[in-house]
């Protein structure tokens, strides 16, 4: 491995040095979690966790930050799968927490699809989300340039790793343009929320704007919060996600 790949590998993908407990499928079962395993392309298998609603009327796929792992999200975001009727599916990246195999832009798009196809496979949603939150909005947006999602949620996102490492004074050989979501969204059809603190230390607040512009149907929901605690009033955020979700459907929160 070159110099370059082996520090574009430490900046990107940090979370591969996270330790996860072993999690059977009957705690997880206890705990409301259908878990799955996915393909990564490259001899790796990945684990994803689905959180099932009663009675669906859609479901979101949830990429999370590259300093996470799956099983930071359920207890914030299980409101989605109760509240909102969405089956909510988190995908863990190749190489992090129980998952084999060595995230890549390669592997993670591939698991990316895999979730998707598997999702439409088994649950048949009538309207599919992609959620991506930082490194996770990347991976997103390029599932949309793959598949067919319904709408796209950008939390703490960047216009382009290159963008990114310009803004972090990074010298442009360090990184690939592994991911770019301004490119997607400009042509992307469907709405796009974008989640963005004013504060945000590590991406600047601007990539959020320039994001949810870019978009045909862009939304930008700003607080004063940072990179890691934006949503800062979760309760807001629900309501929020709650109408753009109804306004996909074409119909009013509470109907």
């Amino acid at each position: 491995m070159s110099f370059r790949t082996r520090l574009q590998y430490r900046l990107m993908f940090p979370g591969v040095a996270l330790d996860a407990p072993a999690i059977d499928d009957a705690a997880l079962t206890r705990a409301g979690v259908r878990r799955w395993w996915l393909d990564d392309g490259a001899g790796g298998r990945s684990e994803a966790w689905l959180l099932a609603a009663d009675a669906p009327t859609g479901a979101i796929i949830f990429a999370h930050g590259n300093g996470e792992l799956i099983e930071f999200w359920p207890e914030a975001l299980r409101f989605i799968a109760d509240e909102l009727n969405h089956d909510l599916l988190l995908v863990e990246y190749p190489g992090y927490g129980r998952s084999t195999g060595r995230p890549t832009g390669h592997t993670v798009r591939t698991v990316m699809r895999t979730a998707f196809d598997r999702l439409q496979q088994e649950r048949a949603p009538q309207q599919t989300i992609g959620f991506g939150r930082s490194l996770g909005g990347g991976a997103i947006s390029a599932l949309a340039t793959e598949r067919r999602l319904d709408g796209l949620v950008l939390a703490s996102t960047f216009t382009s790793i290159r963008d990114l490492a310009r803004d972090l004074h990074l010298p442009a050989f360090v990184v690939e343009n592994t991911f770019a979501p301004l490119p997607v969204v400009r042509t992307f059809p469907n709405p796009v929320l974008v989640i963005h603190g004013r504060n945000d230390e590590l991406i600047p607040f601007r990539h959020g704007q320039r994001l949810a512009e870019g978009a045909a149907q862009g939304r930008l929901y700003a607080d004063e919060g940072g990179h890691n605690d934006t949503p800062r009033d979760w309760n807001r955020f629900r309501h929020e996600l709650a109408d753009w979700l109804a306004e996909l459907r074409g119909t009013s929160r509470g109907q």
